[in-house]
């Protein structure tokens, strides 16, 4: 079982990863429903690109 090392070329995923958790919190926040939804979506694609990215520059 590998496990994925924190390098220098991985940190801007990281970065990426936690910001789309950021913005998943926030749609607790948000009231009105259109734009809770293009809040989670942005958050969404922001986990998706950051795990992806680990992934690939592992």
């Amino acid at each position: 079982m590998s496990s994925i090392e924190a390098s220098p070329a991985t940190f801007p995923w990281y970065a990426v990863s936690i910001l789309g958790g950021g913005f998943g919190a926030a749609t607790c926040s948000v009231r009105a429903p259109r734009p809770r939804l293009y809040v989670l979506a942005v958050a969404v694609v922001l986990a998706a690109a950051g795990v992806t990215g680990m992934f690939l520059t592992a």
